[in-house]
């Protein structure tokens, strides 16, 4: 793989984009070369400062639309990368669940369904793009949509992660409208 990367930006710079230092390899410094991973842990930062409720959106929306689904994507199962991947992975969960939040606040209950898919496309076993997608639905009044996405988690999710999801809505009063029974 480094010597892949090497290959290929040889033909566009004389600097070397990959460099062996004694810890490992890094991207030359002297490039000023960001990955979509860095830019997306600045964002999150600025976004986690911000005190203004559009900035922080903005920020958080710049932060998850660079997110394309794993790093490196032929090599994310190598003992290597694997870290990297699951850690970016989680931040990415973790800023979409930030953002709506966020979207909570402002009640924008189709942005929230709009990132809520996006979640889903990308982690399909997302307990809270699920949780989110049926709460958007409810708040949008499409409660038939919001079954079915109900649905869709108890065919996708493991039986005690479709548990947490039910016992979530219960708490958020999901309970008569789709049919969940209270404890």
């Amino acid at each position: 793989l480094v010597y892949r990367f090497r290959q290929t930006f040889e033909l566009l710079s004389d600097h070397r984009l990959i460099e062996s230092t004694p810890t490992g390899y890094q991207i030359n410094p002297r490039l000023n070369v960001f990955t979509d991973f860095q830019l997306f842990d600045k964002k999150w930062s600025i976004a986690m400062k911000a005190a203004d409720h559009k900035e922080k959106v903005e920020f958080l929306k710049k932060a998850i639309d660079l997110y394309q689904g794993p790093l490196f994507g032929s090599a994310r199962d190598e003992h290597w990368i694997m870290s990297k991947v699951v850690a970016f992975e989680y931040r990415y969960l973790g800023a979409v669940c930030e953002l709506m939040k966020t979207l909570d606040l402002g009640r924008d209950y189709v942005c929230i369904q709009h990132y809520a898919s996006k979640v889903l496309l990308i982690a399909p076993h997302s307990i809270d793009g699920y949780y989110w997608m049926i709460y958007a639905m409810f708040q949008l009044d499409h409660p038939e949509m919001a079954r079915g996405e109900l649905r869709m988690a108890q065919r996708n999710l493991l039986e005690e992660e479709y548990d947490e999801l039910i016992e979530r809505l219960k708490v958020a009063g999901f309970s008569r409208c789709y049919g969940i029974t209270p404890a």
